[in-house]
């Protein structure tokens, strides 16, 4: 089942009400959820707080569920990626303030550290979508950053034709 931007904008106020705590949308579901999905998706890919546990998890689940999604539309397995960078909780733009918890999206540099880890196809159209997104709302970011991201994350000989296409997206820009 795909996940449309009106079924991902939906579900993050619903979350924000019964969910606490600060939640941070990644991956594809934050395009959708900014109207900005170039590609289908098919999970909603959230990271919980550090101390969330087992009974956020069964609201997560159950929230899925009154969706009509299947649980297994519930990704969390970006935490592991996002909590290893150093500083990500200053790299984060609030999107809804709910009753209980306030739901979040990456600024494009924490963006780009997460997408660009696995590097696939995919992966690089959502930055490119996502930098697009960011300039076209005035958003700012450091173009230099992106670039040392870029640098880093694909470095090998075999990521090098991936490297240079997003950075000659990036080379727009300037």
């Amino acid at each position: 089942m795909s996940i449309s931007s009106k079924t991902m904008k939906e579900f993050v106020v619903r979350a924000a009400d019964v969910l606490p705590g600060k939640w941070v949308v990644v991956g594809g579901s934050v395009l959708h959820l900014l109207d900005s999905g170039v590609r289908q998706t098919e999970d909603i890919d959230l990271v919980g707080p550090p101390e969330s546990g087992q009974s956020e998890t069964l609201k997560l689940m159950d929230l899925a569920e009154s969706f009509g999604l299947p649980i297994e539309a519930i990704n969390q397995a970006a935490a592991f990626f996002l909590f290893k960078i150093p500083g990500w909780e200053t790299k984060l733009i609030s999107v809804h303030q709910g009753r209980l918890g306030e739901f979040f999206r990456p600024n494009v540099e924490l963006y780009f550290e997460l997408k660009l880890a696995r590097h696939t196809e995919a992966d690089i159209e959502d930055c490119l979508s996502y930098l697009d997104y960011t300039v076209t709302h005035a958003e700012t970011f450091d173009l230099e950053k992106l670039e040392l991201i870029c640098n880093h994350k694909l470095k090998s000989p075999k990521e090098a034709q991936s490297l240079q296409r997003i950075l000659a997206g990036i080379d727009k820009y300037k």
